[in-house]
């Protein structure tokens, strides 16, 4: 896809059905339609980026300057899942926490990763609309994104633990919020004095999703795509595991100044990171999916 220029659609008048199609699928409103004529652009700066109109139209009739008609992909079968299985796979997704150390491989991880191109997003056509994920490797890479979180996490004791935040906590909700997690906060600081791995557990792989901060939802489009890649890791044979302390630490939520594994990352001036998740090969195997409750109201 092209990301610069100005926007021009066109409709070919030989080969257009005069449906109406695009008109109705087009969530921006930019097509003008009357019954058996052909569509008329109305406004092409309204345009999202969403490739409905191409996709929808049966003719082939419409060209986008910023969307390439041969990368669409044709769909063959429009259930290739069926629903029973689906529901099962939803369900054995558990988040994983014990790795084996063998590594995964890099085209692998390029197919998990990369499907956060195909999650929703609010950013359509804006900042947000690219994804963009930084995928860290290697012992020693690992090693410092471990180090730089560990620091981050004993920062977060020292404030949880500080008198600040508990009388806080007497009257703000978002403050009793955060010092509800003291003791998780306090059990991974007793685990790393202990000489163990409590934030990657070992995983082979770490992975950081960003946006512009400008962007209309940079933490929602962001949540979509961490959870585009753990289906897609478990789809692969993979366990991963959304891990809030490692995009806490990249974030530098709660401490300005904490911009260390930012620069690592090499996340660019104006983006945070919203969303982190680990990946690697499960060491361990299920045998049973723990029951999850789920509250439903209807409103009819």
């Amino acid at each position: 896809m092209k990301t610069e220029g100005a926007i021009t659609i066109t409709i070919d008048p030989e080969t257009c059905k005069k449906d109406g199609l695009c008109a109705r699928v087009c969530p921006a409103r930019q097509f003008e339609w009357k019954e058996r004529e052909r569509p008329v652009l109305a406004k092409e700066d309204r345009c999202v980026l969403c490739g409905q109109c191409m996709a929808i139209c049966p003719s082939g009739s419409i060209r986008h300057s910023r969307l390439d008609i041969t990368r669409f992909e044709r769909i063959e079968d429009r259930h290739p899942v069926d629903p029973e299985a689906f529901m099962h796979f939803l369900g054995q997704r558990r988040s994983v926490r014990s790795f084996k150390k063998d590594p995964v491989p890099r085209e692998t991880l390029e197919k998990v990763v990369g499907c956060i191109g195909l999650a929703p997003t609010g950013a359509f056509g804006g900042p947000g609309w690219v994804r963009r994920a930084v995928i860290v490797t290697g012992d020693e890479n690992l090693a410092k994104v471990r180090d730089m979180t560990a620091e981050y996490i004993r920062k977060m004791l020292g404030m949880l633990d500080g008198i600040f935040v508990k009388a806080a906590a007497r009257f703000n909700a978002e403050a009793r919020g955060g010092l509800a997690t003291l003791p998780d906060v306090r059990m991974r600081v007793a685990e790393l004095e202990a000489g163990r791995d409590p934030i990657l557990y070992g995983a082979p792989a770490a992975v950081f999703l960003h946006s512009p901060k400008d962007t209309s939802t940079p933490q929602e489009d962001n949540d979509a795509a961490v959870m585009y890649i753990l289906m897609a890791a478990h789809a692969h044979g993979l366990g991963a595991c959304w891990n809030g302390y490692l995009q806490h630490a990249a974030a530098g939520d709660f401490f300005k100044g904490f911009t260390k594994l930012a620069a690592f990352l090499g996340i660019p001036e104006g983006n945070r990171v919203c969303a982190a998740a680990i990946i690697g090969w499960p060491a361990l195997k299920l045998h049973s999916v723990p029951p999850r409750e789920a509250e439903l109201r209807w409103v009819v």
